[in-house]
């Protein structure tokens, strides 16, 4: 049987603390409301922002932003695909701080 060692615990805290921060201040509302906006047309104000900013087909990257705080994080917290989930957590984030 496999010992893990402190740092092993360590970043499993991280990513679990990292994914519930990112999932529960932004993520889950933001994936309903995407879920709410795709499935059943309704109307989402982020869509608006997102055309504000100056994006190119704002319901496309209104819906990718969502998937990429809820989706790409729960990838993060799980250890699977960390590295390309981490590059499109981090992409979305640098498109919020150039809209900014």
């Amino acid at each position: 049987m496999k010992r893990y060692s402190a740092t092993d615990w360590g970043l499993l805290l991280l990513r679990l603390g990292f994914a519930a921060l990112l999932i529960g201040l932004h993520g889950w509302t933001r994936l309903g409301r995407a879920y709410n906006f795709v499935v059943h047309g309704q109307p989402w104000t982020f869509v608006d922002l997102v055309g504000r900013l100056g994006f190119p087909f704002p319901s496309v990257f209104a819906v990718l932003s969502a998937l990429s705080e809820s989706a790409a994080v729960a990838l993060i917290a799980v250890g699977l695909l960390s590295r390309p989930a981490a590059a499109i957590v981090a992409l979305a984030a640098m498109a919020i701080l150039w809209g900014s």
